[in-house]
């Protein structure tokens, strides 16, 4: 008999466990944790039910307010209560189950999403880059998972080198061919440009979207970068970048900063009413040099920034930040422009300090009516015109030193302290 009763046993397990795991019934999807947790939850609710309606029923018979004789009726309300929990219970865990199946199913159609974007932007034909183009700057909104993924992307697409390579001074000689192929080129790198511009709108942009990293070294964009009103998240730079049209930023906000190194922009950078929380540092930058018609040089206008600092820039057309809101430093070395402009920055808050050395010109200096708490420092500068440091605040020390200029005009404050210092 025990023999009968232990293959009896091992039989009904064979058959559960058959049961539980046959693909028609039971998929190995359904074991996901989040499956896991709600089935748990069904259960506990038909047990919470069940004790409730029991503590119930002893409550009643402890205080006599229930005989033994009709307990019946309270029994069966506490299997309804247990009913009723493991109905609820039961109900929590198929909607659970439907939004992990939700979940996984989206998921899935972004990562094909992803798959398919990524063939079709590295297509040399126009359309289908093009398209693919639409389609990771699309995923960047929708799925935070893939995000970075599909930007890293686009600028690595951006960072294929134009084939074929042709300058301004060789188009009348290139054949139609290459015309045709580079000017093909030049539409999907100006795509790829608006569709990063439209995903890092700065009134549409997410939370995750704003959180994505650009990584645009070596990157070469069209003959027409409008990036203004982009958010672009902590980590971004332009390394060795090359734009070869009008490039505007402005209204932009870069999160914690950004560095503008080896960055070739001819027509010039529009960038006024910039945002960021850091600093933003231009290096070894050409820009300006192709836009005397344009006459934008590395224009920085209403800029509200933590700090600013330009090492080896050529700037052409000027350095023009006028009404800037600078919370930091300004920092200018081994620079060359049209002409170096600070004119009314925003007194709340006052710049902290400005350092400009060694800053060749070929009109003026003017720093005027922009209060500085630790002073104004100008030396080894060669300015074609004057230098003028006026209006920068009663405590502030002014120093103009080793610089040729035609004229130096300071303020009242500004000369009193100068010849303080320096006789």
């Amino acid at each position: 008999m025990g023999s009968r009763g232990t293959a009896r046993t091992n039989f009904g397990r064979r058959v559960l466990v058959r049961l539980m795991w046959r693909k028609s019934r039971v998929k190995p999807a359904s074991l996901h944790p989040a499956n896991a947790r709600a089935l748990l939850a069904g259960v506990v609710g038909v047990f919470v039910g069940l004790g409730v309606a029991w503590l119930v029923r002893l409550a009643l018979e402890w205080f006599n307010w229930l005989s033994t004789a009709g307990t019946e009726p309270v029994f069966a309300g506490s299997v309804t209560a247990g009913v009723a929990g493991g109905a609820a219970g039961l109900t929590y865990t198929n909607l659970l189950y439907k939004r992990a199946e939700s979940l996984r199913g989206e998921r899935a159609m972004h990562q094909e999403t992803l798959r398919v974007a990524s063939e079709l932007v590295d297509s040399h034909e126009e359309l289908k880059a093009i398209s693919g183009a639409n389609l990771l700057a699309g995923l960047i909104e929708m799925s935070p998972v893939h995000a970075q993924t599909a930007a890293d992307i686009l600028c690595a697409r951006l960072r294929r080198k134009p084939d074929p390579w042709i300058d301004g001074d060789q188009l009348e000689r290139s054949n139609d061919e290459d015309l045709s192929a580079w000017r093909s080129d030049r539409r999907v790198r100006n795509a790829i440009c608006d569709a990063i511009a439209r995903t890092l709108a700065r009134d549409l942009a997410t939370a995750h979207v704003r959180s994505v990293r650009w990584d645009f070294e070596g990157a070469f964009f069209g003959d027409r970068s409008e990036l203004a009103g982009a958010v672009f998240g902590a980590g971004t730079r332009f390394v060795d970048a090359i734009f070869s049209g009008n490039t505007s930023f402005t209204q932009a906000e870069f999160i914690g900063g950004c560095n503008f190194e080896s960055v070739s922009a001819p027509d010039g950078m529009r960038m006024g009413g910039v945002r960021s929380d850091g600093a933003l540092r231009f290096f070894d930058s050409t820009i300006g040099w192709k836009s005397e018609t344009s006459g934008w040089g590395l224009y920085l206008e209403g800029a509200e920034v933590a700090g600013l600092e330009f090492r080896g820039v050529r700037a052409d057309q000027g350095l023009h930040l006028d009404a800037a809101a600078i919370e930091g430093d300004v920092r200018v070395f081994d620079c060359t422009a049209k002409y170096f402009s600070l004119i009314d920055a925003r007194r709340d808050p006052p710049i902290r300090s400005i350092v400009v050395e060694n800053l060749t010109v070929a009109d003026y200096i003017c720093v005027k009516r922009s209060p500085v708490r630790n002073g104004v420092k100008i030396k080894g500068c060669e300015a074609g015109a004057e230098i003028e440091v006026t209006g920068t605040g009663d405590a502030d020390a002014v120093h103009v030193v080793d610089s040729s200029c035609s004229t130096v005009k300071l303020g009242e404050a500004e000369q009193n302290e100068l010849w303080a210092r320096h006789g």
